[in-house]
Protein backbone atom coordinates (compact mmCIF):
# COMPACT_ATOMS: atom_id res chain seq x y z
CA UNK A 1 0.00 0.00 0.00
CA UNK A 2 1.21 3.70 -0.47
CA UNK A 3 -0.12 6.75 0.19
CA UNK A 4 -0.80 9.89 -2.30
CA UNK A 5 -0.16 12.34 0.29
CA UNK A 6 2.64 10.61 2.83
CA UNK A 7 2.89 13.75 5.10
CA UNK A 8 -0.56 13.66 6.36
CA UNK A 9 0.30 9.83 7.76
CA UNK A 10 3.96 11.45 9.20
CA UNK A 11 1.89 13.92 10.71
CA UNK A 12 0.15 11.28 12.22
CA UNK A 13 2.97 9.24 13.60
CA UNK A 14 4.03 12.07 15.45
CA UNK A 15 1.33 12.77 17.34
CA UNK A 16 1.28 9.16 18.33
CA UNK A 17 4.74 9.71 19.43
CA UNK A 18 3.53 12.65 21.58
CA UNK A 19 0.81 10.67 23.00
CA UNK A 20 2.95 8.19 24.27
CA UNK A 21 5.36 10.65 26.05
CA UNK A 22 2.13 11.80 27.25
CA UNK A 23 1.10 8.66 28.97
CA UNK A 24 4.60 8.28 30.44
CA UNK A 25 3.56 11.00 32.82
CA UNK A 26 1.67 9.25 35.46
CA UNK A 27 -1.19 11.56 37.41
CA UNK A 28 -2.07 9.83 40.79
CA UNK A 29 -3.21 10.10 44.26
CA UNK A 30 -0.84 10.12 46.68
CA UNK A 31 -0.64 7.84 49.32
CA UNK A 32 -3.28 8.54 52.44
CA UNK A 33 -1.69 9.53 55.50
CA UNK A 34 -3.40 10.07 58.95
CA UNK A 35 -2.83 13.78 60.55
CA UNK A 36 -3.52 14.82 63.88
CA UNK A 37 -5.86 17.22 62.74
CA UNK A 38 -7.07 18.30 59.06
CA UNK A 39 -8.54 21.80 60.56
CA UNK A 40 -6.12 23.90 58.76
CA UNK A 41 -5.90 21.75 55.25
CA UNK A 42 -8.26 23.21 52.54
CA UNK A 43 -10.86 21.44 50.90
CA UNK A 44 -9.40 20.01 47.22
CA UNK A 45 -8.36 16.79 45.53
CA UNK A 46 -4.56 15.84 46.21
CA UNK A 47 -2.56 14.50 43.05
CA UNK A 48 0.71 13.91 42.74
CA UNK A 49 2.54 14.30 38.81
CA UNK A 50 5.49 11.87 38.26
CA UNK A 51 7.04 9.98 35.45
CA UNK A 52 7.28 6.96 34.84
CA UNK A 53 8.95 4.31 32.34
CA UNK A 54 5.70 2.41 31.42
CA UNK A 55 2.90 3.90 29.88
CA UNK A 56 -0.42 4.28 31.93
CA UNK A 57 -3.68 3.04 31.06
CA UNK A 58 -2.49 0.78 28.63
CA UNK A 59 -6.35 0.38 26.76
CA UNK A 60 -6.50 4.00 26.76
CA UNK A 61 -3.09 4.62 25.24
CA UNK A 62 -3.95 1.41 22.77
CA UNK A 63 -7.32 3.15 21.51
CA UNK A 64 -5.93 6.94 21.04
CA UNK A 65 -3.10 5.66 18.93
CA UNK A 66 -5.37 3.34 16.99
CA UNK A 67 -7.71 6.59 16.03
CA UNK A 68 -4.45 8.47 15.33
CA UNK A 69 -3.20 6.68 12.79
CA UNK A 70 -6.53 5.72 11.46
CA UNK A 71 -7.23 9.32 10.40
CA UNK A 72 -3.75 9.76 9.02
CA UNK A 73 -4.00 6.80 6.88
CA UNK A 74 -7.41 8.06 5.53
CA UNK A 75 -6.16 11.70 4.51
CA UNK A 76 -2.88 10.53 3.72
CA UNK A 77 -4.99 8.81 0.10
CA UNK A 78 -4.25 4.77 0.32
CA UNK A 79 -4.00 3.35 -2.95
CA UNK A 80 -3.04 -0.18 -3.16
CA UNK A 81 -0.91 -1.65 -5.85
CA UNK A 82 -2.70 -4.29 -7.86
CA UNK A 83 -0.45 -6.59 -10.45
CA UNK A 84 0.39 -4.14 -13.38
CA UNK A 85 0.87 -5.89 -17.28
CA UNK A 86 4.11 -4.58 -19.23
CA UNK A 87 2.61 -2.80 -21.46
CA UNK A 88 -0.66 -1.22 -22.93
CA UNK A 89 -1.79 0.18 -26.24
CA UNK A 90 -3.99 2.73 -27.12
CA UNK A 91 -5.03 2.76 -30.48
CA UNK A 92 -6.23 5.55 -32.16
CA UNK A 93 -8.22 4.55 -35.15
CA UNK A 94 -9.60 6.42 -38.02
CA UNK A 95 -13.66 6.30 -38.46
CA UNK A 96 -14.07 9.31 -40.68
CA UNK A 97 -14.73 9.34 -44.21
CA UNK A 98 -11.22 8.87 -44.88
CA UNK A 99 -10.82 5.52 -43.88
CA UNK A 100 -10.35 2.68 -45.81
CA UNK A 101 -11.02 -1.34 -45.08
CA UNK A 102 -7.52 -1.71 -44.15
CA UNK A 103 -8.19 0.74 -41.11
CA UNK A 104 -10.03 -2.20 -39.87
CA UNK A 105 -6.92 -4.66 -40.72
CA UNK A 106 -4.52 -3.40 -38.95
CA UNK A 107 -6.59 -2.46 -35.55
CA UNK A 108 -7.41 -6.46 -35.80
CA UNK A 109 -3.88 -6.91 -36.05
CA UNK A 110 -2.43 -4.53 -33.10
CA UNK A 111 -5.10 -5.51 -30.65
CA UNK A 112 -4.42 -7.83 -27.91
CA UNK A 113 -6.76 -8.16 -24.83
CA UNK A 114 -6.37 -5.08 -22.57
CA UNK A 115 -6.11 -2.64 -25.01
CA UNK A 116 -8.24 0.55 -25.66
CA UNK A 117 -9.57 1.29 -29.06
CA UNK A 118 -10.46 5.11 -29.63
CA UNK A 119 -12.82 5.44 -32.68
CA UNK A 120 -12.72 9.03 -33.94
CA UNK A 121 -14.37 11.18 -37.06
CA UNK A 122 -15.47 14.34 -36.22
CA UNK A 123 -15.58 13.04 -32.70
CA UNK A 124 -14.02 9.76 -30.97
CA UNK A 125 -15.99 7.30 -28.67
CA UNK A 126 -13.52 4.14 -26.86
CA UNK A 127 -14.08 0.27 -27.46
CA UNK A 128 -12.63 -1.22 -24.25
CA UNK A 129 -12.57 -4.79 -25.85
CA UNK A 130 -13.12 -4.55 -29.71
CA UNK A 131 -10.56 -6.19 -31.82
CA UNK A 132 -13.24 -5.74 -34.97
CA UNK A 133 -13.59 -3.30 -37.26
CA UNK A 134 -16.31 0.32 -37.11
CA UNK A 135 -18.20 1.01 -40.31
CA UNK A 136 -16.95 4.57 -41.18
CA UNK A 137 -19.00 8.22 -41.87
CA UNK A 138 -19.16 10.49 -44.24
CA UNK A 139 -17.82 12.94 -42.10
CA UNK A 140 -14.50 14.84 -41.63
CA UNK A 141 -12.21 13.52 -39.22
CA UNK A 142 -10.51 14.80 -36.38
CA UNK A 143 -7.77 13.11 -35.12
CA UNK A 144 -6.79 15.82 -32.48
CA UNK A 145 -10.61 14.40 -30.85
CA UNK A 146 -8.96 11.22 -31.01
CA UNK A 147 -5.88 12.18 -29.24
CA UNK A 148 -7.76 13.80 -26.34
CA UNK A 149 -9.80 10.65 -25.66
CA UNK A 150 -7.03 8.76 -25.21
CA UNK A 151 -5.17 10.76 -22.92
CA UNK A 152 -8.52 10.54 -20.59
CA UNK A 153 -8.00 6.50 -20.47
CA UNK A 154 -4.11 7.38 -19.22
CA UNK A 155 -5.32 7.32 -15.29
CA UNK A 156 -7.57 4.25 -15.55
CA UNK A 157 -4.29 2.20 -17.77
CA UNK A 158 -1.38 3.19 -15.45
CA UNK A 159 -2.54 1.57 -12.42
CA UNK A 160 -2.25 -2.14 -14.01
CA UNK A 161 0.63 -1.10 -16.65
CA UNK A 162 4.41 -0.27 -16.58
CA UNK A 163 4.16 1.59 -19.72
CA UNK A 164 1.76 3.34 -22.27
CA UNK A 165 1.85 2.74 -26.16
CA UNK A 166 -0.24 5.02 -28.23
CA UNK A 167 -0.68 3.59 -32.23
CA UNK A 168 -2.52 6.10 -34.45
CA UNK A 169 -4.00 4.02 -37.18
CA UNK A 170 -5.16 6.42 -40.17
CA UNK A 171 -4.54 7.75 -43.85
CA UNK A 172 -3.41 10.96 -42.01
CA UNK A 173 -5.19 13.13 -44.32
CA UNK A 174 -4.34 17.32 -44.26
CA UNK A 175 -7.77 18.05 -43.32
CA UNK A 176 -7.73 15.62 -40.19
CA UNK A 177 -5.09 17.58 -38.87
CA UNK A 178 -5.18 20.41 -36.73
CA UNK A 179 -2.33 22.92 -34.55
CA UNK A 180 -3.41 20.37 -31.54
CA UNK A 181 -2.28 16.64 -32.68
CA UNK A 182 1.56 17.31 -32.45
CA UNK A 183 1.43 18.86 -29.20
CA UNK A 184 -0.59 16.03 -27.98
CA UNK A 185 1.00 13.33 -29.35
CA UNK A 186 4.26 15.00 -27.45
CA UNK A 187 2.63 15.38 -24.21
CA UNK A 188 1.93 11.14 -24.61
CA UNK A 189 4.21 9.22 -21.80
CA UNK A 190 5.11 6.74 -23.50
CA UNK A 191 6.19 5.64 -27.48
CA UNK A 192 4.16 7.06 -30.22
CA UNK A 193 3.74 4.48 -33.20
CA UNK A 194 1.92 5.99 -36.85
CA UNK A 195 0.53 2.94 -39.09
CA UNK A 196 -0.54 4.80 -41.73
CA UNK A 197 -3.58 3.40 -44.27
CA UNK A 198 -4.32 3.68 -47.49
CA UNK A 199 -5.91 7.07 -48.42
CA UNK A 200 -9.40 6.74 -50.29
CA UNK A 201 -8.13 6.87 -54.65
CA UNK A 202 -7.94 10.34 -55.90
CA UNK A 203 -10.45 11.71 -57.81
CA UNK A 204 -8.24 14.77 -58.87
CA UNK A 205 -8.11 13.72 -62.40
CA UNK A 206 -11.68 13.52 -62.54
CA UNK A 207 -13.07 16.28 -64.53
CA UNK A 208 -15.28 18.95 -62.35
CA UNK A 209 -18.00 21.32 -63.67
CA UNK A 210 -19.20 24.56 -62.61
CA UNK A 211 -22.68 25.61 -63.98
CA UNK A 212 -24.68 28.41 -63.26
CA UNK A 213 -28.06 27.06 -64.42
CA UNK A 214 -29.83 23.52 -63.00
CA UNK A 215 -27.81 21.05 -64.16
CA UNK A 216 -28.73 19.68 -67.79
CA UNK A 217 -28.74 15.77 -68.66
CA UNK A 218 -25.14 15.71 -70.09
CA UNK A 219 -24.08 17.34 -66.76
CA UNK A 220 -26.02 14.38 -64.94
CA UNK A 221 -24.00 11.93 -67.15
CA UNK A 222 -21.05 13.73 -66.38
CA UNK A 223 -21.13 13.41 -62.83
CA UNK A 224 -22.33 9.39 -63.34
CA UNK A 225 -18.98 9.14 -65.12
CA UNK A 226 -17.37 10.17 -62.02
CA UNK A 227 -17.08 14.14 -62.08
CA UNK A 228 -18.19 17.06 -59.44
CA UNK A 229 -20.61 18.86 -61.02
CA UNK A 230 -21.20 22.35 -59.22
CA UNK A 231 -24.23 24.13 -59.53
CA UNK A 232 -23.10 28.19 -58.25
CA UNK A 233 -26.27 29.87 -59.89
CA UNK A 234 -25.11 34.00 -60.44
CA UNK A 235 -27.08 36.04 -58.67
CA UNK A 236 -27.28 39.33 -60.98
CA UNK A 237 -28.23 42.10 -58.35
CA UNK A 238 -26.81 41.13 -55.27
CA UNK A 239 -27.03 44.24 -53.76
CA UNK A 240 -30.48 44.55 -53.85
CA UNK A 241 -32.67 43.76 -50.08
CA UNK A 242 -31.78 40.45 -50.02
CA UNK A 243 -27.85 41.44 -49.68
CA UNK A 244 -27.24 41.90 -46.39
CA UNK A 245 -24.17 40.80 -43.98
CA UNK A 246 -24.08 37.51 -43.29
CA UNK A 247 -21.39 34.33 -42.53
CA UNK A 248 -20.98 30.94 -44.53
CA UNK A 249 -18.69 28.10 -43.53
CA UNK A 250 -17.24 24.69 -45.00
CA UNK A 251 -14.67 22.57 -43.68
CA UNK A 252 -11.80 25.39 -42.17
CA UNK A 253 -13.30 27.99 -44.64
CA UNK A 254 -15.47 31.23 -43.08
CA UNK A 255 -16.50 34.00 -45.11
CA UNK A 256 -17.96 37.23 -43.29
CA UNK A 257 -19.26 39.83 -45.93
CA UNK A 258 -22.33 40.98 -48.22
CA UNK A 259 -23.60 37.49 -49.11
CA UNK A 260 -27.04 36.89 -50.44
CA UNK A 261 -29.23 33.55 -50.10
CA UNK A 262 -30.15 32.06 -52.65
CA UNK A 263 -33.45 29.79 -52.49
CA UNK A 264 -32.04 26.09 -53.86
CA UNK A 265 -33.52 23.29 -52.11
CA UNK A 266 -31.07 21.00 -50.89
CA UNK A 267 -30.60 17.42 -50.17
CA UNK A 268 -28.15 15.04 -49.23
CA UNK A 269 -25.03 15.41 -47.66
CA UNK A 270 -24.89 19.12 -46.30
CA UNK A 271 -21.24 20.56 -47.07
CA UNK A 272 -21.64 24.31 -45.84
CA UNK A 273 -23.63 25.90 -43.35
CA UNK A 274 -24.56 29.36 -43.00
CA UNK A 275 -23.88 31.14 -39.57
CA UNK A 276 -27.58 30.33 -38.77
CA UNK A 277 -27.11 26.38 -39.65
CA UNK A 278 -28.74 26.90 -42.63
CA UNK A 279 -27.51 24.54 -45.42
CA UNK A 280 -25.46 26.35 -48.19
CA UNK A 281 -24.21 23.68 -49.78
CA UNK A 282 -25.00 20.31 -49.82
CA UNK A 283 -23.63 17.16 -52.05
CA UNK A 284 -26.09 14.37 -53.72
CA UNK A 285 -24.28 11.79 -54.91
CA UNK A 286 -24.78 10.55 -58.54
CA UNK A 287 -23.39 7.42 -59.90
CA UNK A 288 -19.62 7.51 -59.62
CA UNK A 289 -19.80 11.08 -59.45
CA UNK A 290 -21.90 14.34 -57.18
CA UNK A 291 -23.91 16.83 -58.17
CA UNK A 292 -23.12 19.99 -55.59
CA UNK A 293 -25.53 23.07 -54.84
CA UNK A 294 -24.39 26.05 -53.89
CA UNK A 295 -27.04 28.83 -52.69
CA UNK A 296 -23.75 31.65 -51.62
CA UNK A 297 -24.71 34.88 -53.44
CA UNK A 298 -21.99 36.57 -54.33
CA UNK A 299 -22.13 40.71 -55.07
CA UNK A 300 -20.13 41.23 -58.41
CA UNK A 301 -19.24 44.85 -57.66
CA UNK A 302 -16.27 44.62 -54.79
CA UNK A 303 -13.18 42.33 -54.13
CA UNK A 304 -15.19 39.55 -52.13
CA UNK A 305 -13.80 37.03 -54.69
CA UNK A 306 -10.36 37.76 -54.30
CA UNK A 307 -10.29 37.67 -50.59
CA UNK A 308 -7.97 34.30 -49.16
CA UNK A 309 -11.06 33.39 -47.13
CA UNK A 310 -13.32 32.67 -50.11
CA UNK A 311 -10.30 31.48 -52.34
CA UNK A 312 -10.49 28.60 -50.03
CA UNK A 313 -14.20 28.58 -49.54
CA UNK A 314 -14.32 27.86 -53.28
CA UNK A 315 -11.57 25.12 -53.00
CA UNK A 316 -13.26 23.48 -50.56
CA UNK A 317 -17.06 23.83 -52.51
CA UNK A 318 -14.92 22.46 -55.58
CA UNK A 319 -13.07 19.75 -54.11
CA UNK A 320 -14.03 15.86 -55.71
CA UNK A 321 -16.57 13.91 -54.55
CA UNK A 322 -17.12 12.59 -50.83
CA UNK A 323 -14.52 15.97 -49.66
CA UNK A 324 -11.45 13.77 -49.98
CA UNK A 325 -7.99 15.83 -49.80
CA UNK A 326 -4.78 15.82 -49.97
CA UNK A 327 -2.36 13.77 -47.59
CA UNK A 328 -0.78 15.75 -44.71
CA UNK A 329 2.16 17.12 -45.56
CA UNK A 330 5.49 16.23 -44.09
CA UNK A 331 5.93 19.32 -41.81
CA UNK A 332 2.08 19.04 -39.73
CA UNK A 333 3.75 15.47 -39.44
CA UNK A 334 7.05 16.06 -37.86
CA UNK A 335 7.23 15.38 -34.35
CA UNK A 336 3.78 13.09 -34.58
CA UNK A 337 6.07 9.67 -34.35
CA UNK A 338 8.66 8.83 -31.04
CA UNK A 339 10.07 5.38 -30.82
CA UNK A 340 10.93 5.72 -27.41
CA UNK A 341 8.84 7.29 -24.13
CA UNK A 342 9.53 10.61 -22.65
CA UNK A 343 12.75 10.53 -20.97
CA UNK A 344 11.72 13.76 -18.25
CA UNK A 345 9.11 11.61 -16.61
CA UNK A 346 8.18 7.90 -14.71
CA UNK A 347 4.99 6.67 -15.95
CA UNK A 348 4.16 6.54 -12.30
CA UNK A 349 5.69 9.64 -11.30
CA UNK A 350 3.56 11.75 -14.45
CA UNK A 351 0.46 9.93 -14.02
CA UNK A 352 -2.05 10.64 -10.72
CA UNK A 353 -3.87 7.52 -9.72
CA UNK A 354 -6.85 8.53 -7.22
CA UNK A 355 -6.72 6.83 -3.82
CA UNK A 356 -9.72 4.61 -3.15
CA UNK A 357 -12.69 6.77 -1.78
CA UNK A 358 -13.92 3.46 -0.41
CA UNK A 359 -11.12 2.77 1.84
CA UNK A 360 -11.23 6.21 3.40
CA UNK A 361 -14.46 6.25 4.36
CA UNK A 362 -13.87 2.62 6.19
CA UNK A 363 -10.68 4.29 7.63
CA UNK A 364 -12.47 7.18 8.80
CA UNK A 365 -15.10 5.29 10.26
CA UNK A 366 -12.91 3.03 11.91
CA UNK A 367 -10.93 6.22 13.95
CA UNK A 368 -14.78 7.45 14.64
CA UNK A 369 -15.21 4.14 16.41
CA UNK A 370 -12.14 4.18 18.33
CA UNK A 371 -12.77 7.41 19.51
CA UNK A 372 -16.03 6.55 20.49
CA UNK A 373 -14.58 3.64 22.20
CA UNK A 374 -12.11 5.66 23.51
CA UNK A 375 -14.57 7.82 25.47
CA UNK A 376 -17.00 5.01 26.67
CA UNK A 377 -13.50 3.59 28.56
CA UNK A 378 -12.24 7.01 30.10
CA UNK A 379 -16.17 7.45 31.24
CA UNK A 380 -15.80 3.57 32.72
CA UNK A 381 -12.19 4.11 34.75
CA UNK A 382 -13.64 8.08 36.48
CA UNK A 383 -10.49 9.30 33.72
CA UNK A 384 -10.67 12.93 31.74
CA UNK A 385 -10.75 12.35 28.10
Amino acid sequence: MTFAAPWAFGIAVAASIATVLWHLISTQRPERALLPTARFVPAGEAQAISRTVRPTDLLLLALRLLALLLLGAAFAGPRFASSREGMVRVIVADASRAAQSDVGDSVAALWRGGDRVVWFDSSADVAVDSGGRRASRAVKGRLSAGLVRAHQRVPELSQRSDSLELVIVSPLLREEMDAAVVPLAARWVGRVRVVRSHAPAARNAMPQKTVTVEPTPADSASARAGAAVVWWPVVRDAKGPAAHPDAVWAGDATVVGQLTRVAIAHSGHIVARWSDGEPAASEQPVGAGCVRRVSIGVPRAGDTELQPSFVALKQVLEMPCGGVGESATDAQLRGLARDWPRPDVRLGARLHVPPSSTTTLWLLALAAGALLLELFVCRQAGVEP
